[in-house]
């Protein structure tokens, strides 16, 4: 399946389900439905950081730059560039659902693979699929990575999963990207 590009996501939580629902509308106004579960953000979350750590390693111009050499000012930039991603998107605009059909189906896609790969600095391909049958793959940029994993952070911290997920630079102590321990919400970006 080709590339898409994003134009609309949404997270949020379904208790009957217990999972949350991704949903993406592409530029291309076609729909894309996900379930996320907790044992996939588990596994998902640690790639997601370190995609976005290695994006702010990238761009530094000397690969001998304060930002490759010390942890702490990579950190204190991820965070810099997740806040600017996030200040500057729009949350208030509702979901809009695609009128087209969905070429993956109407129910949502049970996500049993994922990958995250960097296509160049600030590039990247986001791949969605089931255990058998079609996935998706869609082109995001340093501001949607950014923005998708708000989107998971939020969805997750609403939920009694006993997992906590943190975005370095954002919540504090980083070591654990995701680690277990500790009402429905839905955010959506347009």
């Amino acid at each position: 399946m080709s590339t898409q590009q994003i134009h609309q996501l949404q997270a949020s939580y379904s208790p009957g389900e217990d999972r949350i629902l991704l949903k993406f509308n592409t530029t291309d106004g076609v729909e894309f439905q996900f379930w996320l579960t907790r044992l996939f953000i588990k596994k998902f979350w640690p790639n997601l950081v370190n995609t976005m750590e290695v994006n702010v390693q990238q761009q530094a111009a000397n690969p001998e730059s304060a930002i490759n050499s010390d942890a702490n000012i990579k950190e204190q930039v991820l965070g810099f560039m997740h806040q600017s991603a996030v200040e500057n998107a729009n949350f208030s605009t509702d979901f809009e659902p695609s009128k087209a059909p969905c070429p993956l189906g109407e129910e949502p896609i049970l996500v049993h693979r994922a990958g995250l790969y960097a296509k160049g600095v600030n590039s990247f391909t986001l791949s969605l699929h089931p255990e058998e049958g079609y996935g998706v793959e869609l082109g995001v940029d340093q501001n949607l990575l950014h923005l998708l994993s708000k989107l998971i952070h939020d969805a997750v911290a609403q939920i009694d999963w006993g997992l906590t997920i943190q975005i370095p630079g954002v919540d504090g102590d980083s070591d654990d990207a995701a680690s277990e321990d500790d009402e429905q919400q839905v955010r959506q970006l347009h």
